[in-house]
C-alpha cells in the first residue's frame, strides 16, 4: 500500500516499535522484505517487497477476499482494489495457467511431485 518506513508502518498497523522491528526482521531474514537506506545521517531504513515477496501478493490478495466475504460486518469491506490499467474495482480470480478456465477444489487432482521424496528446505520457523 505503498507504506515503507518503519514510523509510517508503526502508526499505520497500531503495534509496538519492539513488536514491529522483530515482525521486520523475521520478514528480512526470511528474503521478503530488503531494507535498504534513505538516510545516513542518522541512518533510516525502509522496507521493499523483495521478488519473493512480491509473489506472495496473490496468496494475501485472495486471503483478503476470503475475510471479506466471510469476516466483515455490514459496513462492507476496509479496501478495495482497483486495477490501475482499466480502472475498474476488481477482484483475483484464480484461474489455469495453461487453458485459463477458473479453478474449483472439485476440479482438481493432486499428483507427486518431483520433489516429493525429498526432505522439506531448512527453515528457521518453529517446528510444530
Amino acid at each position: 500500500m505503498g507504506i515503507r518506513r518503519f514510523d509510517e508502518l508503526q502508526r499505520s498497523l497500531g503495534m509496538s516499535r519492539h513488536r514491529l522491528a522483530d515482525r521486520l526482521e523475521r520478514l528480512v531474514a526470511e528474503g521478503v522484505l530488503e531494507r535498504r537506506e534513505y538516510q545516513n545521517n542518522p541512518p533510516r531504513f525502509e522496507y521493499r517487497l523483495t521478488e519473493k515477496g512480491r509473489d506472495l501478493y496473490p496468496v494475501i490478495l485472495l486471503l483478503k477476499q476470503w475475510g471479506d466475504r466471510w469476516m466483515v460486518g455490514p459496513e462492507g469491506p476496509p479496501a478495495l482494489h482497483r486495477h490501475r490499467n482499466c480502472g475498474h474495482i476488481t477482484t483475483a480470480v484464480l484461474t489455469c495457467s495453461e487453458c485459463k478456465e477458473t479453478l474449483s477444489p472439485f476440479d482438481m487432482q493432486v499428483e507427486p511431485g518431483p520433489g516429493l521424496a525429498s526432505s522439506p528446505p531448512e527453515s528457521s520457523a518453529p517446528s510444530a
